[in-house]
Order: structure tokens, then C-alpha cells, then sequence
């Protein structure tokens, strides 16, 4: 913490210095460092500058009658010219304390603001990458790694699932875990309850010494092995539903370009509700599957063949009669593509089998093109439909 303070402090006094046009040797530097640490900072430092935000403090400066008060002050004090510099001399230092202030708080500010979206996040890193608390981005792109940080040490296993160990470096801190396109990824949290996230998701989660609840937000997709505590249950948010256990097994899809958020148990009970209260929470046992649409405000409850949504996880996945379009939202996330379909109606194609992660992307177009007697062009990462 005090840290972040003093580099706070240390960029307030550099942009005081350019707005008032005194530099000094080496704040040139010191800001080329502060900007590659993250890629936020440049732009936070452009809003800084900005005029509209320097009439903003301006105008908070103006409200601040420093002189007045030491005004107060001066008349206590006897003396003339030596005195009287020194009056000055400690009226402009208060004064530079109010603008100092001014500016960290509007840096602080700025930190908060420019926090990512899962969208943005996604976008950002091109291999598995853990957001720490401080903002800070760690690479977790090779396995049986031990990274060694300011606060603590980060574990990552052989099979290259990260590690929350239980280690005073994680308590009462929020971390996002981003896995983008192309990539599957593991976390074991600090209560050795492990989640299997799959391409394109971001887990937020916070680790917590005491508390009621395990709290952990999903974007995309994720398997959940849910340790058993009956005093702390374990609560997933995925969009404006809410996924409550004690212990069990169960995956979560809830992408954020798709209405849909559809939860399928495989072990224990879960309780599903959503947020907006519109409909009664729902228990599921094993087997069961909830679909909620969010479009269309309906929420359906069928049993279903767990496999087909899990087997993700073993680096296939199995179609039963699929949309095409809902097979290539799949395989866009494992092989990093965009798809278009020139004839819309392709979309409703159905397709089943089943497909391997493994493969080399051209052999499963091959075999979709083949079954459903459709052409598929590929030009890099831009896949083609037509007829």
C-alpha cells in the first residue's frame, strides 16, 4: 500500500511540474517506466493533462481560499520582511499540498475507472493471465511455474493449474483469471475447490479469511468441483443469476454474446435464481439442466446427457443434432476464428458427431463441409459458410 502511494505521489508532482512547466531531470523517465507497467497508465496520464480536467481542479483550487487562512495566522506572528517571506513561504506549501492532493485523489480515481471489462480483458492478453489486486498482469503460459511477486509467491503445477495456496499474501484481495481464445485453463481456489475454465472466460474471485459465503463471478464458460462446507456456501454470479452449493459438480455456460445462461449438474443439488426476482429460484439434481434466456425471460429445466456439456473439459466436445451455428461458436473459442455465413439460413443447419480439440482446425471444416453439403472457405482466422 504505501507503494502505491509514494508512485501516486511521485506522478501528481510530475504532472504538477509539466502543467506548471518546471520539469526536472528524470521525470521524462520516471513516466516512460510508469506506462509500460500497464498499458492504462498512458491513458490515465492523458486524461491528466487533459483541459477539461485541469479546469476541474481548478475550479476546486479556486474553492480553497488558502490565503484567508493564513491570513489568520500571520496576524500572531510579529516580525516583518524575514518573517513575513517565511509566512509566504509556508502559505504557498500549504497551497501545493491542496493541488498534490488534488491531483493523487483524481490518479486514484482514474485506477477505478479504468478497470477492464471481461470484453476488454479478452481482448487484451493472448494466453491464460491472472489481474492481480494492485492491477498488476501475470503470464501463466508455462506450467511448474513459482512467480514471485511483491505480496506473496503464485504456484503453478506441473499439469499448469494455478495454486491459491493458503498464504496470508492472498486474503481479502479481488483477482480476475482470463482465458481467451485458444486456451482452456484450471484454477484451485484457497478452499481446494477447483474450476475448469474454458476458451474465452474471465473468473473474478476474492479470497477471503472469514466470511459467510465463497463469492466467485463467471463470464463464458466453466466446470466447477465445489468443495463441500456447509457453514460458507459456494455462489457463482453469471450474468443476473446466481448459482448457490455447499458441494458439488456442475457446469456453467454464460458467454457474454449469448442470452442464454445454462447450468447443468452432474453431482449434489444447486440453487439457481436470478437477480431480477422475476422468477422463484429452482433446485436441480443430477443430471437436470436449467437453460435461462434472458431475451426471451424464460426459464426451461430438462434432463439431459451431462457429457455433452462437460466433455469440453477432455478436449472434445459431442453434438446431438446442433445448430451449426451453435457448433461454431465452439470451435471459434478453441481455434481463435471469426465466422461468417453469407446465407443466414446455414445457421439452422443440424449437425452431430463428435469433435476434437486437437485436431487441426481444417480437418474438422472438412468433415462439418462433407456431412452437411456446404462450401467452407477458410482465409486465416476468417472462416466462410455459403452454399
Amino acid at each position: 500500500m504505501k507503494d502505491k502511494i509514494k508512485i501516486s505521489e511521485r506522478i501528481s508532482r510530475i504532472v504538477i511540474r509539466e502543467i506548471c512547466e518546471v520539469e526536472e531531470k528524470g521525470d521524462r523517465e520516471t513516466l516512460e517506466k510508469w506506462f509500460s507497467i500497464k498499458k492504462m497508465n498512458r491513458r490515465i496520464y492523458q486524461r491528466l493533462r487533459s483541459k477539461k480536467r485541469f479546469n476541474e481542479w481548478n475550479d476546486l483550487y479556486s474553492s480553497i481560499n488558502v490565503d484567508n487562512d493564513w491570513e489568520l495566522i500571520s496576524r500572531k506572528i510579529k516580525g516583518k520582511e524575514k518573517k513575513q517571506k517565511r509566512i509566504v513561504w509556508f502559505r504557498n506549501m500549504a497551497a501545493a499540498c491542496v493541488v498534490l492532493a488534488i491531483v493523487s485523489g483524481a490518479i486514484a480515481l482514474l485506477l477505478k475507472s479504468e478497470k477492464l471489462s471481461d470484453k476488454q480483458l479478452l481482448a487484451t492478453y493472448s494466453s491464460p493471465t491472472l489481474i492481480l489486486d494492485n492491477g498488476e498482469a501475470v503470464s501463466l503460459n508455462a506450467p511448474s511455474q513459482v512467480l514471485q511477486l511483491s505480496d506473496g509467491d503464485i504456484q503453478v503445477s506441473k499439469e499448469g493449474k494455478l495454486l491459491c495456496e493458503k498464504s496470508n499474501a492472498w486474503f481479502d484481495k479481488e483477482y480476475q483469471l482470463v482465458v481467451p481464445r485458444g486456451y482452456n485453463y484450471a484454477v484451485q481456489l484457497i478452499d481446494s475447490s477447483i474450476v475448469h475454465l474454458n476458451s474465452g472466460s474471465v473468473l473474478s474471485f476474492s479470497v477471503k479469511e472469514h466470511g459467510d459465503k465463497r463469492l466467485v463471478a463467471l463470464s463464458g464458460e466453466g466446470f466447477f468441483k465445489v468443495k463441500r462446507d456447509e457453514v460458507r456456501p459456494f455462489e457463482v454470479t453469471v450474468k443476473d443469476e446466481t448459482i448457490r452449493v455447499l458441494g458439488t459438480s456442475f457446469n456453467v455456460h454464460g458467454y457474454n454474446d449469448d442470452d442464454q445462461v445454462i447450468t447443468t449438474l452432474v453431482t449434489g443439488k444447486v440453487k439457481i435464481s436470478q437477480n431480477n426476482n422475476k422468477h422463484e429460484a429452482v433446485i436441480l439434481s443430477p443430471r437436470e439442466q436449467l437453460c435461462w434466456s434472458s431475451l426471451k425471460g424464460e426459464v426451461n429445466v430438462k434432463e439431459v446427457d451431462t457429457e455433452e456439456y462437460t466433455s469440453w473439459m477432455q478436449g472434445y466436445v459431442v453434438f446431438k443434432d446442433a445448430r451449426l451455428e451453435d457448433i461454431m461458436m465452439q470451435l471459434s473459442r478453441w481455434y481463435d476464428i471469426d465466422v461468417d455465413f453469407k446465407d443466414t439460413r446455414l445457421k439452422d443447419k443440424r449437425f452431430g458427431g463428435k469433435l476434437y480439440r486437437k485436431t487441426p482446425i481444417d480437418t474438422n471444416l472438412q468433415l462439418i463441409e462433407t456431412i452437411n453439403k456446404i462450401k467452407i472457405e477458410r482465409n486465416g482466422k476468417q472462416v466462410t459458410f455459403s452454399n
